[in-house]
């Protein structure tokens, strides 16, 4: 009887082997993985819910979630533990995530998926992230939810409002205590795609000002596209910065719903764009002009192109205009701007179908006669961030360090420099007012310049 009892056991175990092989439905699970996306993301945890089928039909809402800048790593397996420490992947990993949440009279299950990044992320790393999601996950794109705390919330704000096209590729944004400075032309995308935003942040916090928050959501609900629905903010009584914990409490309510209830409310089919872009990039800049090009792998439909351009990154102004091909296979473009700005210039892309809908695109940045050997620094004082940058024409791995008034280091930050002008946001806001030194080192360069960080 005991070796009957061993032998059905190991049967059992060998068709649960076999089950599992052949792809069948699995009990939720979260588990890390290494995986490359960009060359800023290397890992992420993925949450897959009771009875996801990877070879099956049925299709999920899935929550991207972007952390803070605490728990930044390389995705290896070491550096993804410390996203387990806050906000969603916390709760999921205690038990306190929802399986199922009801809208509508349904029932859903969430994907779950926090990558790991090391450096602040820019809407273009954010787009090859939801590209993976939905190439490698069985997901309902009509219901793709971004959200994500300090750096990340900020990162979420960003990509929402780069483009018309990115914004309507969200059923909606619940961005916490995002670092990021409010723009006009953000929230306008964000209020003519009618993206649903719900953002958080605590009144008192000290680390990222609530003003951010604030500011976005009045330029979205009193902008050019006033959405519908309207954006909406809570803001909590805490001088903390923690506004994460909160928020991603599914017993914390608003009206009767809690986040995961309140984006369940809203779906999106993905927009078929008129034109699918690429390689859209400043190809050379110098006194003489500033080359942009891009081109399309897809083109219906498709008018013309618009360039704008602006020195401040807010007020545009209409500079060009390109005719399209409409070739169904796509075709390549390019624009001289024979009279940039001394400074910055902002060039903004943007295209008109048949119909006389625009799309607008991302912006490009260049900087107009920098002198070689000179270190651009600004705002100073400054704030939450200051941005740096200098003419070089040599690829190079930069380090940049913040010394405060004793001369000891108190920031490191470490960057890979292509040829040409070169320009980078550095964070502040973790710094106590005062008087520091920002260290700029190279291979063949090297800037020490003074600043003032000011709350």
């Amino acid at each position: 009887m005991k070796h009957l009892y061993t032998f059905g056991t190991a049967c059992l175990l060998l068709v649960c082997l076999l089950l599992n092989q052949r792809g069948f439905a699995q009990a939720s699970v979260h588990r890390k993985k290494t995986v490359f996306i960009n060359n800023n993301c290397g890992g992420l945890w993925e949450y897959l819910p009771q009875g996801y089928n990877p070879s099956g039909t049925q299709k999920y809402p899935v929550i991207v979630y972007l952390h803070g800048d605490g728990d930044r790593g390389d995705g290896s397996e070491n550096d993804l533990q410390k996203l387990l420490g806050d906000a969603i992947p916390k709760n999921i990993q205690e038990g306190k995530f929802p399986t199922t949440v009801t809208s509508g009279g349904r029932s859903y299950s969430f994907i779950v998926i926090s990558p790991q990044y090391k450096q602040r992320l820019v809407p273009s790393e954010v787009e090859s992230i939801l590209t993976y999601v939905k190439n490698n996950y069985r997901v309902d794109t009509d219901r793709i939810y971004l959200t994500g705390m300090s750096l990340g919330g900020g990162a979420v704000w960003e990509y929402a409002g780069s483009s018309l096209a990115a914004a309507k590729k969200l059923a909606g944004i619940i961005p916490v205590c995002g670092y990021s400075q409010a723009y006009s032309w953000l929230a306008d995308n964000i209020g003519e795609a009618n993206l649903p935003v719900w953002a958080t942040h605590n009144d008192g916090d000290l680390t990222v000002r609530v003003t951010a928050t604030n500011l976005y959501i009045t330029l979205i609900n009193d902008g050019l596209h006033p959405p519908t629905p309207r954006a909406k903010k809570t803001i909590f009584p805490s001088a903390d910065h923690d506004a994460w914990t909160a928020t991603y409490d599914a017993s914390f309510k608003e009206n009767g719903r809690n986040v995961y209830e309140w984006a369940l409310q809203y779906s999106r089919a993905e927009a078929a764009l008129p034109v699918a872009l690429s390689n859209y990039k400043i190809a050379s800049s110098g006194k003489e002009g500033v080359s942009i090009i891009w081109s399309t792998t897809l083109e219906q439909d498709n008018q013309f192109f618009s360039i704008e351009r602006s020195e401040d990154g807010v007020n545009f102004q209409k500079i060009g205009q390109v005719a399209s091909t409409n070739e169904a296979n796509g075709s390549n473009y390019a624009f001289k701007d024979e009279h940039p700005a001394i400074g910055n210039n902002y060039y903004r892309l943007s295209q008109t179908d048949v119909n006389g809908k625009t799309t607008l695109f991302s912006l490009l940045k260049a900087t107009i006669d920098v002198q070689t050997g000179k270190l651009v620094l600004f705002p100073n004082p400054a704030t939450d961030a200051i941005t740096i940058g200098f003419n070089n024409p040599n690829k190079d791995r930069i380090t940049v360090k913040l010394l405060n008034s004793q001369g000891i280091t108190v920031q490191v930050n470490q960057f890979n420099k292509e040829a040409g002008y070169w320009q980078q946001r550095i964070p502040t806001h973790q710094l106590a007012a005062g008087q520091y030194f920002v260290l700029v080192q190279g291979t063949a360069v090297e800037f020490t310049q003074r600043v003032m960080i000011k709350k």
